[in-house]
Parts: C-alpha cells; structure tokens; sequence
C-alpha cells in the first residue's frame, strides 16, 4: 500500500485534486511555506497515523501519468525511488546524451518500467520504502545552501554519498506537471 503525501503552500491544483477522487486516493496534506518542513512533517505522520508501506512525496501539481505505477512500485525490493516529472506541454529528453526539448506528444509512458541506479536526482514523485523512513533522522530534508541545487537533488545526494543508501530513477514513468513553464529535474550520473 502506498500513503500520498503532499506539501503544499495552501494551493493543490485542480487537476491533481481530480485525480485524487477519481483514484479514491486519501493523501495526507501538510501546509508549509517550506518544502522541507512539510516533508519532514510528512514523514513523521506518515510513521505515527498510516500503516503503508510506501510514503510517496508527491508535488501539489502533479499527478502520475500511467495508472499502473503503483503496482510496480509495490513489487520492488528497494528503497528510494524517483518518478520524473513531464510538462502538460514539453518534456526534457530523458536519453543520457542531450537535454533537448521534445513535444509531449512524443513522449507517452510505455508502462514497461525499468529501474535505473542514481546518485542525484531532483523528481517531482519520491517514493521512500516504510523500513527506509523508519531509520533516517526526523530532519534530513534541508533547503539547500545556494540557487543551482533544490532540496529534492540535495536529499538524493545525502542518501546516497552520506548513508549510502542506493537510490532509483523509474524509467519510462512520469508524472503529469500542470504549471507553465517546465518541470526541471536533474539527471547526474545515471
């Protein structure tokens, strides 16, 4: 079972608030002018009030873009896992050789996913295995330091260089992204 989590500054958008209903989902919200409290306060509801397995950090306007991610997220041995996140217009090019931009059109989730080893990664879904939530430290979400680095890309690199805590990209996954602009995440060393 996977238990939703998101943080939010006090908006959720309308298209993610669709999905949820039609998916019968119940996340937990948690208001946070700071991404980091938020999932921090996250996790610690997510040990105290659910029994699931998985916590799924999910953004406040995204939603996954094939229905059958959870099953194969359920499936899995391992602990972190990132789900990229795609425009409802453009998408980063998700081949390792260029960061070119193709039409959304081009780019549909087969479903056929793979588990790729990362050591940074900056998604717009992070799911966290209960056994992985119960050891790490009640505050290991931090704001990062400076402009080139989000929180999402410093948690993976804490992960995975200071607890050496393996941690997978789902390829061939996506989650849908509603606001303009582009959704950025970082794909580094796959």
């Amino acid at each position: 079972m996977i238990q939703i989590c998101i943080p939010h500054t006090g908006e959720i958008d309308a298209n993610l608030v669709e999905w949820l209903t039609d998916n019968n989902h119940k996340p937990f919200l948690q208001k946070s002018y700071s991404v980091c409290k938020g999932r921090n306060q996250l996790m610690e509801r997510f040990l105290n009030e659910s029994t699931a397995e998985w916590l799924f950090y999910l953004d406040s306007d995204m939603h996954p873009a094939t229905p059958n991610l959870f099953k194969f997220v359920e499936q899995q041995t391992v602990d972190c896992l990132f789900v990229p996140g795609i425009t409802n217009k453009l998408k980063w090019n998700m081949s390792l050789d260029t960061t070119e931009l193709l039409e959304l059109t081009e780019y549909t989730p087969s479903g056929k996913y793979e588990l790729k080893q990362t050591n940074i990664f900056g998604g717009s879904g992070i799911l966290l295995h209960r056994r992985l939530v119960e050891k790490l430290p009640k505050n290991i979400w931090r704001e990062s330091n400076n402009n080139i680095t989000s929180e999402d890309i410093l948690f993976a690199f804490t992960l995975t260089q200071t607890y050496n805590i393996p941690a997978y990209v789902i390829w061939n996954s996506a989650l849908h992204h509603y606001k303009g602009g582009f959704d950025l995440y970082s794909l580094v060393n796959l």
